[in-house]
């Protein structure tokens, strides 16, 4: 009975928890799509991205147009602009003007902008809102994603399989991508639109280039046999030879036609090229990017621009033991195939050892080796960088020249990561030195007084909480009178590290006389300072120092005093503890002593 009834509690209690998450979703305003598609810096990527939104549109394309296996569906709004909903989890179905709002967090899949881990409710159903007429060329850029728009175009190749593709191309030399998504590519009859017949098409702007950054594969998802509309039939095979008699009269125009086409083409691969190595000398500009850092953007930009299909860069010689490769790949199945053979085979660090792991490779993969270069510089060799396309032919002249000036750039780029680590490490160990006391590796005056000047402000403003503590040796002389100057120092080295090991992280300990410490200690307050110091004292009493054979112990006098209690500024702090020092050793040593307070 009581199971049952809390069975009951905890199912009203959920019903509750629903309600409420519905309602304060309701009571949310929806955001502008076109708000989220905002990208300030021009770097592709959303300026909201990562943030949790609420939308509201009408369906456009429906949950089961996109995806058999996850819900997909793509909503727009008043604004006319578009976004994709996705959730791997959830199951609902929407019939297209459904209106929804729904709430989740702005994403990317594929450069695509979309809202994931929705949650999603129905609010009404109307007629879908007219398709912009817009022009191929206008397509291929972010000023349409995830609109609905309507373009004219004659049907180039199509190929159809899990899903479909459409080439559509215009008299001004634009092409576009139509996407048949796989539950409704077999909904199509593709003999209605022959190749070279003008179409009319509606559909919505998306992207499907898989590598940042998005400048470019956009593409337009198409769902319904019916937003292709048939505009002209393809040109009839008797105009084609009243035309092929013309041809002597245009041969000169088709031979200055192919010439300019060869040059403008060599522009435009030459441009490519360009845009390859800028972007490879932007990205290695970049600072406090490690090896494997540079490496990554190496393969990533090589790929990106379809320079090689595979692009991977191996550790040399002396590498760390941690070092591994580094590579990027267009398909998930090449990169998933070539990570299963790092795993069974070490590609080695040597020159042969990689040429014959990349050799077999190649065969395993069914991939064309394009590219194996070394990348040395006139310290050392930081290993190898290598490429691989699909095409089973030999690299072209633009990948030649591309991939070999990309090792030289990212070996130059390894080089000055080196440089600028090691003077780093040298610059790291110049302050040590200046900072610190060459005997005791304590901090020495230098470091003390610029430590105050921050310290003290912070002190005056919190009107209290700093202590300062003069510590010295006693009986210093006889030590080095009677075991030598060398003794003395290890005795000064000892008492460091037993003041080191007492005091704690926020202390700060400087050595600022022969065997005279000063130690400075934040938040600190007379009832706590003293058992600190004595604390300290004791320590360094109970500790033997070893001089060649025989162990001594020495003991330490100390003087304390507190800012706002004994002086206000640190040169009558510093002189309180000091002559609170020389109290303690006048009154015998071996103790602990308060300065005198300041006068009212």
């Amino acid at each position: 009975m009581v199971a049952g009834c809390s069975l009951v509690l905890k199912s009203v209690l959920l019903a509750i928890a629903l309600t409420l998450a519905v309602a304060v979703q309701a009571t949310e305003s929806p955001t502008p799509i076109a708000d989220l598609l905002v990208d300030r810096d021009n770097n592709t990527i959303p300026d909201s991205l990562g943030q949790t939104v609420v939308v509201e549109g009408w369906v456009t394309v429906t949950p089961s147009d996109l995806s058999n296996t996850s819900f997909q569906t793509i909503i727009e709004d008043q604004s006319g602009s578009g976004i994709i909903l996705f959730s791997p989890s959830l199951e609902m179905t929407f019939e297209r003007g459904d209106r929804v709002r729904a709430r989740g967090e702005l994403s990317q899949h594929r450069g695509a902008p979309q809202l994931k881990n929705i949650e999603v409710e129905l609010v009404g159903n109307e007629s879908v809102p007219s398709a912009l007429s817009v022009t191929l060329a206008s397509v291929d850029g972010w000023q349409h994603m995830g609109k609905r728009v309507q373009v004219e175009g004659e049907v180039g190749p199509v190929s159809a399989d899990v899903f479909g593709r459409m080439r559509l191309s215009s008299e001004d030399g634009s092409v576009l991508s139509l996407y048949f998504p796989p539950p409704v590519v077999a909904d199509f009859d593709w003999q209605q639109w022959p190749r070279g017949s003008r179409i009319s098409v509606t559909g919505v702007v998306s992207i499907y280039k898989q590598t940042w950054p998005y400048e470019g594969g956009f593409q337009l998802i198409v769902t319904r046999p019916e937003d292709i509309r048939l505009l002209a039939p393809p040109q009839p095979a008797w105009q084609r030879w009243a035309q092929l008699s013309i041809a002597p009269a245009s041969a000169l125009l088709v031979i200055a036609l192919f010439v300019n086409y060869r040059v403008q083409r060599r522009a435009k691969a030459r441009a490519h090229e360009l845009a390859t190595l800028t972007a490879l000398s932007a990205s290695f500009s970049t600072e406090h990017l490690d090896q494997a850092q540079l490496a990554r953007s190496a393969t990533d930009i090589l790929t990106a621009y379809d320079i090689a299909e595979l692009a991977c860069v191996f550790p040399g010689i002396g590498a760390a033991a941690s070092a591994t490769v580094v590579f990027t790949a267009h398909d998930s199945e090449i990169a998933e195939s070539f990570e299963a053979e790092l795993g069974r085979n070490d590609p080695g660090q040597d020159a042969q050892a990689v040429a014959d792991f990349v050799q077999r490779l190649a065969a395993t993969l069914s991939l064309q080796l394009i590219a194996l270069h070394p990348l040395t510089s006139s310290h050392d060799g930081y290993g190898f960088i290598c490429a691989f396309a699909l095409q089973r032919r030999k690299p072209s002249a633009l990948q030649e020249r591309t991939l070999y000036a990309a090792a030289r750039l990212l070996a130059l780029a390894l080089e000055n990561q080196r440089v600028r680590h090691n003077a780093l490490i040298e610059q790291q160990k110049l302050h040590q030195l200046v900072v610190t006391d060459d005997l005791t590796g304590l901090y020495n005056r230098r470091f003390l007084d610029e430590y105050l000047r921050v310290q003290l402000p912070l002190a005056q403003r919190r009107g209290s909480g700093l202590a300062f503590v003069a510590l010295d040796i006693d009986f210093f002389k006889r030590i080095n009178d009677e075991h030598g100057h060398a003794a003395g120092d290890r005795v000064l080295a000892g008492v460091a590290a037993v003041l080191r090991q007492t005091c704690r992280s926020s202390d700060l300990i400087a050595r600022v006389g022969g065997e005279e410490f000063l130690i400075i200690i934040n938040d600190a307050e007379q009832g706590t300072a003293l058992p600190f110091c004595e604390r300290i004292r004791n320590e360094v009493a109970a500790s033997e120092f070893d001089l060649d054979g025989t162990r001594i112990n020495v003991t330490v006098s100390i003087g304390i005093a507190i800012f706002g209690v004994h002086a206000d500024d640190i040169e009558s702090l510093h002189h309180a503890a000091d002559m609170a020092l020389y109290a303690a050793k006048r009154a015998g040593r071996n103790r602990c002593a308060w300065a005198a307070e300041k006068a009212a």
